[in-house]
């Protein structure tokens, strides 16, 4: 399987299946619109890890709203430790790994979820943010992502 960069953020770069769908502004949600954040819809719905290598430094579950009849009750968040005071947060996906255990680059880790807080329209994906290790709950906060990788590729289409 090959992977193709999509996006790099604070000298970290996400990698995905080359021809996965991925999203940067397909959300109201503010590491949407500050290019902060992005959704990635995994064939099969099977989360794969996006950087080279990670360990699993928590999992968290939270109350989640129901913007939809079949959306879970509860959010999964993972966070992932990257060195150099940073993590990777994922959101709508069910772990499938246990704290202190490392990944590297396409390992699978979980299961996408129909989130409460998808909107009706919304497949299931993988929400992934690059924050600072201590700063890593909030909406607002991770590391802008640079898109230049994906606009290239588009660029080299037109």
């Amino acid at each position: 399987m090959g992977f193709e960069t999509i996006a790099e953020a604070s000298g970290i770069y996400l990698r995905i299946p080359e021809g996965t769908l991925y999203s940067f502004y397909d959300s109201p949600y503010i590491g949407h619109r500050n290019t902060t954040a992005i959704d990635v819809y995994f064939e099969n719905n099977e989360a794969l890890l996006p950087v080279d290598e990670a360990k699993v430094k928590e999992v968290r579950w939270f109350n989640a709203p129901k913007y939809r009849a079949d959306g879970w009750d509860k959010e999964p968040l993972t966070l992932f430790e990257l060195g150099e005071n940073k993590v990777l947060k994922v959101l709508h996906v069910n772990p499938k790994v246990n704290v202190g255990e490392k990944l590297y680059l396409g390992d699978f880790f979980g299961e996408c979820i129909v989130s409460g807080y998808l909107c009706p329209w919304s497949d299931s994906h993988a929400h992934f943010e690059i924050r600072p290790s201590e700063d890593p709950y909030r909406a607002r906060g991770a590391y802008t992502l640079n898109i230049a990788p994906t606009v290239e590729k588009i660029e080299e289409t037109l």
